[in-house]
């Protein structure tokens, strides 16, 4: 949707495994590589493992992808310490297959976007506290709305130089205790528990990705989208 607005002469093709209405495609199966159009920009939004299958199929139609943009996650950045401050030049975990498929395909000169937790429409963060999937924890969280990541990822594929590496996060890491607070103050949600948080925390630095691509963030506070309604 934000591609057909922001070039709305261009020509948009889907891909799914499963979703009869987009193109047939599947990494894991060699024989739906053929259905693929040759493209000007390509969106890998999916993960880009296995690692060898990742390779092959870069080798046999890399060159049809035109400007290729991977989406990544966060989770790629290697944490040594609890809430250890992480930015684009933080060291990438590449014990992670996923990463490791990624980071082949920027050396093949593919732009990626490492982006944070997504929320938006049809993916409420109130219903993880509903449903007891987040607590109140002292663990740092980092998001980043569906609107402002499709403006990233729209403005990194414009980015001419090959292997660049981008963060997709609202620049505001927030302790999950803080923000169900001001849920509860808010009325969204009540009781809310405190809970332990099993994972490492980390708090995103995402300026210089922001300040590169020129984003105006439409949500730069993730407590106070949800409470303004996403």
């Amino acid at each position: 949707k934000y591609i057909a607005q922001a070039d709305p002469k261009s020509k948009i093709f889907k891909t799914s495994r499963l979703n009869p209405d987009f193109i047939h495609f599947d990494l894991k199966e060699d024989k739906t590589w053929n259905q693929l159009p040759t493209a000007d920009y390509t969106f890998w939004t999916f993960p880009a493992t296995p690692f060898e299958q990742v390779k092959k199929f870069y080798s046999q139609w890399g060159q049809s992808l035109g400007h290729l943009t991977v989406v990544g996650s966060t989770s790629a950045l290697k944490v040594q310490e609890s809430n250890q401050r992480v930015d684009e030049k933080t060291e990438l975990d590449l014990s992670q297959d996923r990463v490791r498929g990624e980071e082949f395909l920027r050396s093949q000169g593919a732009t990626t976007v490492l982006s944070s937790g997504i929320y938006g429409p049809q993916r409420n963060p109130l219903d993880w506290v509903k449903k007891s999937m987040v607590g109140k924890s002292q663990k740092f969280v980092n998001m980043i709305h569906v609107e402002d990541l499709c403006q990233i990822l729209y403005k990194a594929s414009q980015i001419s130089s090959k292997g660049s590496l981008f963060i997709a996060s609202d620049n505001k890491p927030q302790m999950w205790a803080d923000i169900i607070q001001s849920w509860e103050a808010a009325q969204l949600v009540k009781d809310v528990a405190p809970v332990e948080s099993s994972r490492i925390s980390k708090r995103i630095d995402s300026t210089q990705s922001l300040q590169n691509l020129k984003i105006n963030l439409k949500y730069p506070d993730f407590s106070k989208a949800v409470i303004q309604g996403l």
